[in-house]
């Protein structure tokens, strides 16, 4: 297995390239709700490369450790560092988050929606709009983001291999969409996936609890409408 080509499209050996890759099968419901496999992708498990210089990338880190308890400080060092790394779509996505804890809901949209135009290849920035829809209360919103294709393989078919953390975000993201809309089945299929690779994270904890009160209240609600 390790001595084919890597799937990513390099051309070296998959042992020699992505070799902390797994496989995932893209399943694909057509119009009678059949289901039928799809083209499968890759996840890619080692980390992401940094584009920062490493006192930069500390500073980074510091800032996303402290956006929900200070946003205004983790502005600051993100706008910092924006002025070293100008453009950057982690950057400005994290300023935009800023905004938004802020309650500065405008900026926070604008910068999300300019930075979705500019890098609509980046699985991260089409789920921050998307997240901001959600918190918005614009789930309407989400198919039309999203081109009715809820899976990464079918949303980005010319990529062969995502990094986990595409992966991941995706699928948290996918899992909060559909308990908004009281499709908790679908939620559940995605926090199972989460949980897989992190089932000790917070948002997930939370997430998970989420899901199930709100699966108890709908069975709670369907027993007054039987009686």
């Amino acid at each position: 297995m390790k001595n084919k080509v890597c799937v990513c499209g390099s051309g070296k050996k998959q042992k020699d390239c992505c070799a902390d890759c797994f496989e995932v099968k893209n399943w694909i419901k057509d119009k009678g709700g059949n289901t039928t496999a799809g083209e499968s992708y890759w996840i890619k498990l080692e980390p992401m490369p940094s584009v920062f210089a490493p006192a930069d990338e500390e500073e980074y880190f510091y800032s996303l450790e402290i956006l929900e308890g200070d946003p205004n400080g983790a502005l600051t060092i993100l706008k910092k560092l924006l002025s070293k790394y100008p453009g950057d779509s982690d950057i400005l996505l994290n300023i935009a988050s800023a905004y938004a804890f802020l309650d500065r809901k405008e900026e926070s949209y604008e910068l999300f929606k300019k930075n979705y135009a500019a890098h609509p290849e980046r699985v991260l920035s089409r789920v921050m709009l998307g997240m901001y829809y959600l918190d918005q209360n614009q789930a309407d919103k989400i198919p039309i983001l999203l081109d009715n294709k809820y899976d990464l393989k079918l949303l980005y078919p010319e990529k062969k291999v995502f990094h986990i953390t595409e992966f991941l975000v995706f699928s948290f993201f996918l899992a909060t969409y559909y308990f908004t809309i009281n499709e908790l089945d679908k939620a559940n299929i995605y926090l199972d996936l989460l949980k897989q690779f992190d089932k000790d994270d917070q948002q997930i904890i939370l997430l998970e609890e989420k899901i199930a009160a709100k699966q108890r209240l709908l069975k709670s609600s369907e027993k007054i409408v039987t009686f």
